[in-house]
This record gives C-alpha cells, structure tokens and sequence, in this order.
C-alpha cells in the first residue's frame, strides 16, 4: 500500500497559478444540468497534462508548472529579504504572472466529457455526450516552447453519420492495445452497438466509416451472420424491446494490454458491463490491421493445449481456435518500423477471416453478488464502470531460452492465473469477480445456435463485495458515476473515485496466497482450502482523498471526474483528479516490492472488509502518528470572485431609461415601481451573495475548530509516542545494568545510559553506512576501469577456440587429479575423450601407480629370495622324481628366473618413466597457467 506523503500541492491550490488549469469558464453559457455518465476529461502524456472545460482543452506541463512555482516562491522570498533591508521599494509587485496552460482549439461545440490519448501519444479522441472526434496532437517540444498562445489542433470527426444527437450517446472509447501505431479506437454506445475505427492521417475516408462493425443485440438474438453486421439505421423507426434495458452499456473495457506474460485472448477481449448488471464478452475483436506482440501467438498454441475437452462441441471450438492460429502463421506479416529513430521493427498480420471475423457474443455471464442492504431498497443499483486484469502465465511456460533476461525480469511481478473482473454501482459499492476458466476466441457462423449453448453456460465466481460509500452522506446516488483509474506501481491494484472521495484498492495480500494453491495444492481437501481462503483474504482499502464533507461536491456528484496517475521522476507517485470545488491531488511514496514490506505498512493504515462494515471510516487504528487523511482546505471560489452588484449594476442601471445612463447612481431617488424593482432586485443578488459567503466564512470557521481539534489530538499522539520512547530507554538501561555486573543506577543515570546505548548504536550504523558506501565505490571504480567496448566477432571466435582448448587440456571442475573412480575407466572409451590431454595425464599416472606397486612387490620378493638362499644351498632337495615334474621348486625356479632382472636396467626404465611423467605435469601446468592469463585478459 503506498504512504501518502502529502494532499494536494501549493502550486495547484488556489489562488496559485495551476489552480487555474481547472478554473470553469467565466462566460460559459447556462445549459439543462448534465446527465450522468461517465467523466473523464483529464488525459495525461508522460508528465503532460490535458485538461477539458466546457468546449475547450487546456495544455499544461505538471513538472514545469511544479518547478515555476518553487521558482516564483524564491524569487518571492529573495524580494522580501532585500525589502526588509531597504534595498527594495514596497511598491515593487512581488508576483509576476506565470502563464499556467495553453489553450487547445478543437472544433467541439458540445462540452467534452472524456478525453484520451493514443498509446504513441500522437492522437487523443474527444468525446462528447454523442460525438466523437479524433486530433492531432503537436509534439511536446512545440507546447513547450516560448509561445504561450492558442494552438489549433487539427481534429477529425469520427463517425459524422453514426455518432450524431440522434443516435444513443457514447459510453466508452478505448484504444484497442493491439492497434497498428496506436491508431485504433474502439467506440461502445449506449444501445450495445461497438464500432472499431482504424485510423490513417492519409486516408479522411478512415474517419467516417468502421472497420468493424458488431450490434450485441442481434447478435445476442442469434440472429444470423449477415443481419447481425447491420446497425440500426439513422432516423429508423424502433419499436419496444427489452434489451432496450437489460443491454443498455455502462463501460467496456480490454481484459489485457501488451504485457509478455499475458493470457493471449485477453488483449482481444472486450469485456461490456450493462447497466442492470449483466457481464459480456466479445472475443476475439481485432481490427483489420493488428500487431501482436512477439509473445502472444505462442500464448495462443499454448491455450489450445491446455483446453481440452471431452465435449464435442468444446472440442469443435478448439478446432477453430486451431484452424484461425493456423491460418494467421501461414501469412506472412509485415514489417514495420515502429516510429520515428526507433530501430525496433513492427510485425503487420491482417484479420484472419477463418472461420468469421466477426466474434461470438459470450454472456451473459451468471454471476453471484452479495444482495444489496435492506436500507437501500428505495435506491437503484446500477453498473457504473469494468475493470479486468486478465490471467498471467508462468515465464517459463511462454518464454524459450533466448528470451531468458525477459523472463527473469517477470520472476518477481505479481501474477495470478485467473482472470479479476471489478464493478462498480452508483451505491459506491465494488464487486470483486473471478474468471476461473477464462474467455477464447469464438466466432459467428452458420452454425451460432449451437455454440450459443457454450456461451451461456458460463459463470463467474464471486470473491468479495466492498462498501467505498455510505448512502445516507450522498442523497444524489443517481447523478453518481464512481469510475476505476489502473494503478502504476502494481497489477492488482486501483483507485476508485466517486463523490465522497478517492479509494485505493489492492488484492497484493490474497493474490499470492491463492495462486499458490492453484498450482501448488494437493487435490485432498482444496475445497476447505479454498473456502479458508475466500473467508479470511480480503483487500486492502483505505480512503485516500476524502469529499464527504465538502458541500461543493455532494451537490454536484456529476462534476466528479476519474483520477489520473502519474509515474515520474520529476513528480513521483502522484495523482490528480478534479471537481466542482477545483483540483485535487495526492502524492504518494513509492510502494515497496516485497510482501514483508507491505504487511509492515498495511498496519499504519490498512483496512480490510471488515472494518468498513464496523464504521471505521479510514480511521487508522493501529499506528500512534496517524497520517493527515483529508485534503488541505482550500479558499471558497467566493472569495476570489467579484461581487455580482457590480454587473448589476451595470446591466440595470446603465441601461436605464429614467436613469440617464451613469447618471442615475448620482441622482435624486424617485418613489416610483422602477426604483422599487430595480432596490427589490439589487436587494435579491446581494442577498444571494452574502448567503454564499456566509457560508463560506463558516465553513471557514469550521476548518479552524477541526484543526484545533485536529492539533489537541496530535499533541495527545506525541506525547504518548514520547512516553513510549522513554519507556524504551528505560528497558535499554535495565538491560546495560544487568551486562554490566549491577552497578547501582540512579534514577537520573537510568535514561542516559538508555540514550547512550541507542546514539553507539546509531554510530555504529553510520559507520557500517560507511564503510559500504567505500566498497561500494571502490567497486563502481573498479567496473569503470574493466570496461570497454564489445568484443568483435573475431574475439568472440578466439574466446571459443580457448574454452574448446580448455576443455582440451584442463580437467573439468570437481574431477580429480590421480584420484576417484576415473583409474579404473579406459582412457580411449570415450572416444574424443579419450585423447584429450588431462585424460592421457591421468593414464600416465595411473601407470605410474602401477609400476610403483609392481616393484614394491617385486624388490619385497628379492628381499625374502636373498634370505632364504643360503639355508637353500645347505639342504639341497632331493632330485625329482618321475612321477612328479610340477613340482613347487620347478615354480620357484621359474619365479626366480623373472626376478633375476640386473638392477641398473630396472633403475633407468623407472627413471625414465619419471621424466616421462614430470614432462607431461610440466606440459599440463604450463598449458594451465597460459589458458588462466588469457581468461584474465579476456574478462
């Protein structure tokens, strides 16, 4: 979970210039209150920001307004000082204006109500209630520049015949992750009509008609194939239906972006949410151009294998899914740079058309969610936003040897392999899903009603359901639209961001636990596992930004827009979302990467399912210092504001008959109807207007009292922290007397030997710091010096010709010299082997061994037949006999005949052997040192 350092920044708190990125617009027209739906209109390019108000998009770099502003509060501080020295006039402004955002002209006359960028950061789409357009975006450096002026953005209207007032309204746009460049956008509406949009700069006609074009009405009416293409058509006549209702879209999402370790159907399934709850698929939706990324198409084959399946008509789907991956390796791609001064190359397939390249409607899907609270009856419960994480694969099921670096790169990333479906209501409320067997391609043919019975038979588990609002705080749940916004530094986990606040989510504590008995559990008793499992896993919530108690935003949950986060540098872990009150933010620390880590920071401010049930309200339970939760306050707009009299008086009195024009403020007051309506109207707007700062000054009243409360409860937390911290002193000095023999301690000397203990001990810290900090750059020297440039082919040639050599002339690592089960192995049975030098060593000293032992045993012989020789001349035996001519002394005789062997002869042939031996050791040793040089030199 990460540590929120601090709530929205002094540089875009009022009345600092980047408050004004978010400022409404000052001549705005008074319009019917907007219908709900979703919000989206702040869209993000690396540190980039665009920002839509009314009918006009606002440029701003975050990083260069954040570095402006210090800027300015320096050179602030810098002109105080030289004030209060006198070398400054007071009369000197102290501010200078800073240019907070540049103005995006598009041709929108609608106020925009979502905004997003391509994946390549070229284009953004506009959407409206009902329309939809597609601009181009200027390179970074040219927003940037020195010319603060507006800058007309040459914009596309997409689908001029389909997306006008008169159709249903748009719902979702997003970029399809497998598009060509990042140029594919996928639009859903409100009556289940998805359209895919590939677009080309070249080509205007790309703007108005789509690719593909899929109605989930008809096709949910297993309609056939080529009725199921056509959309409604403009002005036509519609009757009554109920899928008029059940299929009304609330958001649509992709299952999965570019990731290596993905489900390959998930980047190609679009998941719909309907607003009365039921869940589709549609799988697999691609354009006609697509480019996969190099992982995926093995992904696929690796699906295929793992789905099989007695059933014919399951094993009649996995033949299709074969016949269609065949198919796309039988053509050949194209290839494509991937950018400007990239040198990476784009693989091109095009849309297999075998068996169909329309997808099959999968859905609706059963699902089982935890029935709304009693209390809630009068309030209806519907789908607002999806958000799915698709399953992950294991690296070493996906990737071969030569993408080895990649896979040890995704060791340690979280994974799961099962699909997370979320949901969001209007109530706040947050339904956790789990797609246990996962969603395949299918497609539309003649034979859809038989394939229909596949596609409904599926469900989706239900893990948990979380409250993240309380309905008695927000009256106005119809107006409200929680959305979900995809977390940076993790997989599992988001932010949602409804009208009482900002929530984190994370699934990190039970994502691990349960992908391990999935793959790891023993088939006995994983029921009660399981069970176990969904009963004590739950995720970890806490209530990041908090609007419960700004009046501001509970009157207008409409206004609420979805959070944006963002990665940097320059900005860190940062967030930022918008509502009528103006600009919030969040900056965060970033997260650790271990689970010990992140259990030891869930204590400082975790919150499970339980705790939202009992009423704790992200109130921190277990941690002394408790972190600010709620936003800094910021000014009322009233304050800032000029006052109405002025242009009233200027619109009624100016324009006055019997006034004169300006000379009315001056004249004698008359006792007449006019003077009385034009007193009885002033009286109403000042009225009005001394309401609203009332009410602002009380809750500028309120503010102080809280903080007050707020200081008085800070201080209560430090003064226990500090009593904790003595008592830790005092056990230290307890303990240092004890070591020390029982000196007699004093009452005073008890916390001094206490404090003594913890400063030696962070001494002895600072200097291990230290002494690492010195090994670490004597080893960062030591890496400069060692390194070059890359080897050459022909280095990289004579580097394996000196390991051939080596494995040639040096024994293997752990064999032996002379000893072991390698002196009883014939040298010449290993074929090769068997002529490599160390083996021939090994031969030369096991003969060696040999003939040692031999002439032991041999001069041992000599020993005794010299000792016995001369009793033997004495008693001469009898002469043999004729029966008996093998006789022990004819053996003796013999035996006596090989010993006798001159002494001198046997000296020069071991002599020999012995040279012959130290010559091959000197050959070995020599051979051994220069193949070492060599190998140093190399390294």
């Amino acid at each position: 979970m990460p540590k929120l350092i601090s709530s929205t920044p002094s540089w875009l708190r009022r009345p600092s210039p980047g408050s004004d990125l978010f400022a409404p617009l000052t001549d705005a027209k008074t319009t019917e209150p907007a219908s709900p739906g979703p919000r989206r209109i702040i869209a993000r390019r690396d540190t980039e920001v665009f920002v839509a108000v009314g009918n006009q998009i606002r440029w701003a770099d975050l990083a260069l307004l954040q570095a402006q502003w210090k800027e300015r509060l320096d050179k602030n501080i810098r002109r105080q000082s030289r004030r209060q020295r006198g070398e400054m006039p007071e009369n000197v402004d102290e501010v200078h204006d800073i240019p907070p955002y540049r103005l995006l002209k598009v041709s929108v006359w609608e106020d925009i109500r979502q905004l997003t960028v391509s994946p390549n950061g070229n284009l953004i789409a506009i959407l409206t209630s009902h329309t939809a357009h597609v601009a181009i975006l200027p390179d970074p450096a040219y927003l940037r520049g020195p010319d603060t002026g507006p800058v007309r953005l040459k914009t596309y209207t997409v689908g001029p015949t389909c997306h006008v007032l008169s159709q249903p309204p748009i719902m979702s746009a997003i970029w399809h992750p497998l598009g060509v460049l990042g140029n594919c956008l996928v639009t859903v509406t409100a009556e289940a009509i998805v359209r895919v949009w590939e677009f080309s700069i070249e080509n205007r006609w790309s703007f108005d008609s789509p690719t593909l074009l899929v109605d989930l009405k008809r096709l949910a009416d297993g309609l056939p194939p080529d009725q199921s293409l056509a959309a409604s058509k403009l002005c036509a006549n519609k009757g009554f239906s109920p899928d008029s209702f059940e299929m009304e879209v609330a958001a649509a999402c992709f299952g999965g972006g570019r990731s290596a370790d993905q489900n390959g159907w998930a980047p190609m399934t679009l998941w719909i949410a309907m607003r009365e709850g039921d869940v589709y698929a549609l799988c697999p939706l691609l354009p006609f151009k697509w480019s996969p990324p190099s992982r995926l198409l093995p992904s696929l084959s690796l699906s295929l294998e793992l789905n099989e399946d007695d059933n014919p008509k399951r094993r009649q789907v996995v033949e299709e899914q074969r016949k269609w991956i065949e198919d796309i390796n039988n053509h050949d791609p194209l290839v494509k740079p991937s950018g400007l001064g990239s040198e990476t190359k784009t693989l091109i397939y095009t849309r297999s058309e075998k068996p169909g390249h329309i997808p099959s409607l999968q859905g609706p899907f059963e699902l089982d969610l935890m029935p709304e609270d009693e209390d809630d009856e009068d309030v209806e419960v519907l789908l607002t936003d999806i958000y799915v994480k698709g399953a992950k694969l294991e690296p070493e099921e996906v990737f071969n040897d030569d993408d080895e670096e990649v896979a040890i790169g995704l060791q340690g990333s979280e994974r799961l392999s099962v699909g997370v479906i979320c949901l969001s209501t209007n109530t706040g409320r947050v339904h956790v899903l789990l797609d246990v067997e996962g969603v395949r391609g299918r497609w539309v043919s003649g034979q859809e009603s038989n394939s229909s019975e596949i596609n409904n038979d599926r469900s989706l588990l239900h893990f948990e359901s979380i409250d993240m609002m309380r309905p008695e705080v927000d009256p106005n749940l119809d107006l409200s639209w929680p959305l979900f916004s995809q977390d940076p530094c993790s997989e599992y986990s988001f932010f949602l961001t409804h009208p009482q606040g900002v929530t984190y989510l994370s699934f990190s504590k039970w994502v691990e636990r349960l992908e391990d008995e999935l793959r790891n559990g023993a088939s006995e008793g994983v029921n009660v596992r399981l069970d176990v499992i969904l009963k004590t896993a739950s995720t970890t919530g806490r209530r990041i930004i908090n609007w419960a108690d700004q009046d501001e935003v509970t009157e207008h949950p409409e206004s609420v827009t979805a959070s944006v986060l963002f990665k940097d540098a320059s900005l860190g872990y940062f967030l930022l979302t918008s509502t009528a009150a103006g600009p919030s933010a969040a900056l965060f620390d970033l997260p650790p990467t271990t689970t010990n880590d992140l259990d030891q920071l869930g204590a400082l401010g975790a919150l499970t399912l339980q705790d939202y049930k009992s009423g704790t309200d992200m109130k921190d339970v277990t941690g002394v210092m408790s972190e600010q939760r709620r936003a800094a306050y910021q000014p009322a707009l009233v304050f800032s504001s000029e006052s109405p009299l002025g242009t009233f008086l200027e619109s009624r009195v100016g324009s006055n008959r019997h006034g004169g024009g300006g000379r009315s403020m001056k004249a004698e007051i008359r006792f007449s109807q006019s003077t009385l309506n034009l007193l009885t109207d002033a009286h109403r707007v000042v009225g009005a207007h001394i309401h609203t700062l009332g009410s602002a000054a009380a809750e500028l009243f309120r503010q102080c009292e809280r903080m007050q409360r707020e200081f008085s409860e800070q201080i209560r937390n430090v003064d226990e922290a500090l009593h904790r911290v003595e008592d830790v002193i005092d056990e230290n000095a307890e303990e240092e007397e004890e070591e020390e023999g029982g000196e007699d301690g004093a009452g005073s000397s008890r916390p001094v030997r206490g404090e003594k203990a913890i400063t030696r001990r962070i001494q002895e810290v600072n200097v291990r710091q230290e002494e690492l900090v010195k090994r670490f750059d004597a080893l960062e020297r030591k890496v400069a010096l060692s390194g070059g440039r890359e080897l050459s082919e022909k280095e990289k040639a004579w580097m394996v010709e000196l390991r051939s050599l080596g494995s040639l002339i040096l024994a293997p690592a752990g064999t032996e010299d002379g000893d072991g089960d390698g002196d009883d192995e014939d040298p010449t049975s290993g074929g090769v082997e068997g002529s490599t030098l160390w083996k021939r060593h090994q031969e030369i000293k096991r003969l060696t061994r040999q003939l040692l032992t031999e002439v032991q045993k041999t001069t041992t012989t000599t020993t005794a037949s010299s000792i016995q020789t001369p009793s033997k001349k004495e008693n001469r035996p009898p002469l043999p006999s004729s029966n008996n001519t093998n006789t022990k002394p004819a053996r003796t005789g013999g035996a006596k005949e090989e010993v006798h062997v001159p002494s001198f002869i046997r000296k020069q042939k071991i002599q020999q052997v012995l040279r012959l031996l130290e010559r091959e050791s000197a050959l070995v040793d020599n051979t051994k040192e220069r193949l070492e040089r060599l190998s140093l030199v190399v390294t």
